[in-house]
């Protein structure tokens, strides 16, 4: 799937939710989006499922015009809402499927196997009897996602697939998204689990305003936040001067606080060419020169990519 110089405009021009956004997303790869709350993530989903035609540019999936050649662009994705709606609660998974796969154009006499396969796919074969309001937040998860197979489409779209979910259920269904890029499908992904984008993805792109500002590689995207350490540490709320002591410092980016208590959590962002030892035996020496106690949870290491993110988000908002 392919986004050509696509931009989307509402209100007769007067609002550009998505502005010359180009990014490809190539078969057996993950490809997430991140960005804040209005940034045009539903956007971009919308138009990669042939739903919304983009004002400006192209989308191509699998080498077809999603405006042109809607029809045929729309057979080549399966889409992954989630959430609690979109089945027939009181009929089985089976049922269900089936329905679907007929909606679809899948030949009838390939409906039942078609069925059992993608029921397989997302580890629910011994649950398609079952009427789908029995199930559990997780498996209606899974039958989404079972859905979105149905007829084999080279790209699966899919919207925060784990929102709300346990973590055990959402391990699952991280590694059904591994399962399925390694079979070779293309995975386009939004979400805001930070820790879940580091897990699967090999692609992240990050979107602020419409645009996007940047796509790469895990570190790559970290790098690109400028971000090279992070410090974090929990003191007393009275302890007002390190902070300020900590905030001037050459190479930091960004301190951030936040209450715990009668304490403060801390975390301080570092554009530094020192590594995070030297890092942390220079907070260190400021903790002494303070006559504070050093922190027993006091730890400087490389950022996550959550810790890179909220050092971007300033920019990444509309005006």
């Amino acid at each position: 799937m392919e986004f050509r110089n696509v931009s989307r405009t509402y209100d007769k021009g007067k609002f550009t939710a998505v502005s010359e956004v180009s990014l490809t997303v190539e078969p057996g790869q993950i490809h997430a989006l991140i960005g804040p709350n209005g940034a045009g993530k539903t956007t971009l989903v919308k138009m990669a499922a042939s739903i919304l035609d983009p004002s400006q540019g192209e989308v191509i999936v699998n080498g077809h015009n999603a405006t042109t050649h809607s029809q045929q662009a729309r057979r080549d994705v399966g889409l992954a809402l989630g959430g609690e709606l979109g089945f027939y609660p009181r009929a089985s998974a089976i049922k269900n499927l089936r329905f679907f796969a007929n909606v679809a154009g899948i030949p009838s006499k390939n409906i039942p196997a078609e069925t059992e396969r993608v029921l397989e796919a997302v580890s629910l074969s011994k649950n398609g009897n079952q009427k789908v309001n029995s199930f559990s937040r997780g498996m209606v998860q899974r039958l989404h996602i079972a859905r979105a197979l149905l007829g084999h489409p080279a790209l699966l779209v899919m919207d925060e697939p784990t929102n709300g979910l346990d973590p055990d259920i959402a391990l699952s269904i991280r590694t059904l998204l591994k399962d399925l890029a390694n079979n070779g499908h293309a995975v386009f992904l939004t979400s805001h689990t930070m820790s879940e984008i580091e897990d699967v993805s090999h692609v992240i792109s990050v979107i602020g305003a419409g645009r996007i500002h940047f796509t790469g590689g895990l570190t790559e995207v970290v790098n690109y936040a400028g971000v090279t350490a992070t410090t974090t540490a929990t003191i007393h709320a009275r302890n007002k001067d390190i902070v300020e002591t900590l905030r001037s410092q050459p190479h930091v980016k960004e301190l951030r606080q936040s209450p715990k208590g009668a304490r403060w959590g801390l975390t301080v962002f570092w554009e530094s060419s020192q590594t995070p030892a030297q890092i942390q035996a220079e907070v260190q020496r400021i903790f002494r020169e303070h006559s504070i106690e050093i922190p027993n949870d006091l730890v400087t290491r490389k950022p996550t990519l959550e810790e890179a993110y909220l050092s971007l988000a300033g920019e990444l908002k509309r005006p």
